[in-house]
């Protein structure tokens, strides 16, 4: 190749890498694809498609072009990081920790490989090495954002709140994390503010906002005006809930405020400890009415059981928190039990499953967040994979069996079958990661049970 082609192919490179941080990876492709035409070899050009493709969900051709980019320049330490990331969020944890652990044998002193690896030791199940490469990492960079956010949430698992929040802060150090706001005012970090307006912000998932909405009547007991913004489909739920707060949709105007804080920094800014973390429930209420028509739209015999079996695509471990209808299967032939699927939206492929023949479709029926609360207070029972309604369930003290996969996000701690959070919720865990058979048989015997029970007279 020319050296004009060269200089040529790795500007494109730039550029194209640029594209892929701005999460552009189909433009990231198309700059890397006009690369490796003028040099089919370009051990960037390979290496920059290859992450652009895992950032699309083409995990197989992004594993080949990354095996590609170091069959020309082996042993090359950002492309094995990246082969890493490829191979972990493809759950292929075996070779993800292989090719990290080829990266720190080159170099020992690379902290985002340490993270990485001990990312996919936590995926994997192995928590305890996971926690040594957080330390690892920080102990080559103790100003490296990620590994902070990482080390937080084992202390949040391990139940170390008061050390787990502030490192929690980490996150919006982090590249890539923004707040989903860009507000400009100063942000709370728990000073008084009687005279002025302080806006509490939603973060992250509609599950977050659940579990941490229950701080909010502690920052109000401080004296100023307390304002939540929080997405739509939540505001006519948590509006009743906060008297003298006014609860607003974040993707409207918003009136003028002063200070405001994230959501999910409120614990860290109260100093929460285990001993002060707010833990009774309900929190959350459902209108009387509506609970009332849905219990007419149940009403006969049987045991009332909400179903939800998968989370939202959009996050980034759904395929480890949720499950397949096929495979609560076993639960169709449990005799004295009304299964109701909250669900949003169904799948073509579950259409003809046995189990959901037996489904009450509420899903359809529930525009928001109020409507589903309503429809769970009329349940006698929930069973839920790790997402949104679990919370819902728990917030409103719900009995609720919680499936989790194993490992389980950092919330439900590490082994115990209840939660300080919700004290309505049974957990049942994976024994193995991965492995749903054994839950779905214990709940299959205590669904059961609890019909039998529930059948018998008084």
């Amino acid at each position: 190749m020319k050296a004009p082609h060269a200089a040529a192919a790795g500007a494109l490179v730039d550029a194209a890498w640029r594209l892929f941080e701005q999460g552009d990876g189909l433009g990231a492709t198309r700059l890397c694809e006009d690369a490796l035409r003028l040099d089919d070899h370009h051990p960037d050009a390979l290496h920059v498609l290859a992450v652009a493709q895992c950032q699309l969900g083409n995990l197989d051709r992004a594993r080949t072009l990354c095996l590609q980019a170091l069959e020309v320049r082996p042993g090359h330490l950002n492309t094995l990081n990246s082969l890493g990331n490829i191979l972990r969020t493809g759950l292929r944890f075996d070779e993800a920790i292989e090719a990290f652990r080829r990266a720190l044998a080159l170099n020992p002193r690379f902290p985002q490989a340490h993270l990485n690896l001990g990312i996919t030791y936590w995926q994997a199940g192995r928590l305890e090495d996971s926690f040594r490469c957080s330390e690892a990492a920080l102990k080559l960079d103790p100003s490296f954002a990620e590994a902070h956010y990482n080390h937080a949430l084992h202390l949040l698992q391990r139940g170390d709140f008061a050390q787990g929040w502030q490192e929690f802060g980490w996150r919006w150090r982090a590249p890539g994390v923004a707040p989903r706001h860009g507000f400009t005012q100063p942000r709370w970090k728990g000073e008084d503010f009687r005279g002025r307006t302080l806006l509490v912000h939603a973060e992250q998932g509609l599950g977050d906002t659940l579990q941490f909405i229950r701080f909010v009547p502690q920052v109000a007991g401080r004296g100023g005006t307390v304002r939540v913004a929080c997405p739509r489909e939540l505001v006519a739920l948590l509006g009743p809930a906060l008297p003298g707060i006014q609860v607003l949709d974040e993707g409207a105007a918003l009136p003028p405020f002063d200070l405001q804080c994230p959501l999910m920094d409120l614990p860290g800014v109260l100093r929460t400890t285990g001993e002060t973390l707010p833990t009774t429930t309900p929190y959350l209420f459902a209108q009387e009415d509506a609970v009332t028509s849905w219990r007419g739209r149940f009403a006969g015999a049987g045991l009332k059981v909400g179903l939800v079996w998968r989370g939202g695509f959009r996050y980034a471990l759904d395929a480890m928190r949720s499950l397949s209808l096929e495979t609560l299967a076993p639960l169709a032939e449990v005799e004295g039990v009304r299964f109701v699927s909250l669900q949003k939206e169904l799948l073509p492929a579950e259409a003809e499953t046995p189990l959901l023949a037996r489904c009450d479709a509420a899903g359809p029926d529930l525009p928001d967040f109020a409507a589903t609360a309503a429809a769970v207070a009329a349940l006698d029972l929930v069973i839920s994979v790790d997402t949104a309604v679990a919370h819902l369930a728990g917030a409103l003290g719900r009995p609720t069996w919680l499936l989790l996969p194993h490992p389980s996000d950092w919330r439900w701690g590490l082994e115990a079958s209840s939660t300080v959070w919700y004290p309505s919720l049974r957990l049942f865990r994976q024994d193995q990661a991965g492995d749903w058979t054994g839950v779905v048989h214990r709940v299959t015997r205590d669904i059961r049970a609890l019909a039998t029970e529930t059948q018998r007279p008084a």
